[in-house]
Parts: C-alpha cells; sequence; structure tokens
C-alpha cells in the first residue's frame, strides 16, 4: 500500500514537470524564431535497431561519418552550401540551400527498379553524364537530371540553372 503510494506520488510529479516542461518550451518556441529554427533543424538517421536524432547548428553540416563509396558533387553553384545529409535505406540524399531558401537535391541510390518522372507539359532532354545515359527535365522552374551507370542512379533536382544543375553531375567524385 506504502509502495502504490510512493509510485503514484513519484508518476504525478513526472507528469507535472513534463505538463511545465511542455508549456515553457512551447512559449520559448513562440517567442523565439532562432530557438524554434536550431530546435527544428536536426539530421535523422535510420539504422537497422534504431534511429539517430541530431541536433545540429546550421553552419556544421557534415556526411554521417558511417557513409562510405557515396558520391559528392565538386562543384556547387555559388551561394549553396550544404544543409542535410540523410540516408534513408540504401539510399542517400544532399541537400544544398542558398540564401533565398532554394534547394538542390542530390540523392543516389542502388540502380534498380522502376523510376517515373512527371514529363507531362515539360521540357525532356536526353543527354549523357560522364559517358552515362540520362533525362533532364524542366518544369515549373524546377529543373530535374536523372542518370544512371551500372551500379547507381543519381537525381539531382532544384531550382538552379540548368548550366549549374549539369556543371554538378558531371563533377561527382567517389567518396571512399
Amino acid at each position: 500500500q506504502k509502495r502504490k503510494k510512493i509510485i503514484y506520488s513519484t508518476l504525478k510529479k513526472v507528469a507535472i514537470f513534463f505538463i511545465v516542461f511542455s508549456i515553457g518550451l512551447t512559449s520559448i518556441m513562440i517567442g523565439s524564431e532562432a530557438f524554434r529554427i536550431k530546435l527544428l533543424n536536426f539530421i535523422t538517421n535510420v539504422k537497422e535497431s534504431h534511429t539517430e536524432i541530431q541536433v545540429v547548428d546550421s553552419n556544421d553540416i557534415e556526411i554521417p561519418i558511417d557513409w562510405t563509396y557515396y558520391y559528392y558533387p565538386e562543384y556547387i553553384p555559388k551561394g549553396y552550401e550544404l544543409k542535410v545529409a540523410n540516408e534513408y535505406g540504401t539510399n542517400r540524399i544532399l541537400i544544398f540551400v542558398n540564401l533565398d531558401n532554394d534547394e538542390i537535391i542530390f540523392s543516389q541510390s542502388p540502380n534498380t527498379g522502376k523510376y517515373q518522372m512527371d514529363t507531362e507539359d515539360a521540357i525532356v532532354e536526353e543527354l549523357f553524364i560522364n559517358g552515362c545515359k540520362g533525362i533532364y527535365v524542366e518544369k515549373n522552374e524546377v529543373k530535374t537530371l536523372i542518370w544512371y551507370d551500372d551500379n547507381t542512379i543519381y537525381n539531382i533536382s532544384g531550382k538552379a540553372k540548368k548550366e549549374d544543375i549539369i556543371k554538378m553531375a558531371d563533377s561527382l567524385s567517389i567518396i571512399k
């Protein structure tokens, strides 16, 4: 009986703490844009046994240390910098952002399966990137370039200039 009262009392205190903490956190988020951005700027890394969530300073984004044999563009258009590096299964995604919050998304994944693109009312062009067949699509200001080699399919999309998208693709180098 006495043990039940102690457990109930402890649970009650923990619940009150979380309520007060949640109210305080909400107040801080509403009042401070800088805190809101910092709180929401996190990287997730899904593993087989767990998911890692890491809050990062937006000027301190790095490629996850356990990535091996991935491609990274040596050319990044002026004004863009890496903001997000995520891995979803075998798909790796890098997001570069400029001061206007325009994104260039670069993804790489094993060359398996089918892929679909919205090409209705779009400019579509076949081209070659480093000797590999690709498709360039421009629709509603968004430029998308998809190409593949024997092992990997690559995708770069964003509102950057066509020349910059192609130059990024041509500049890929493997990081071991």
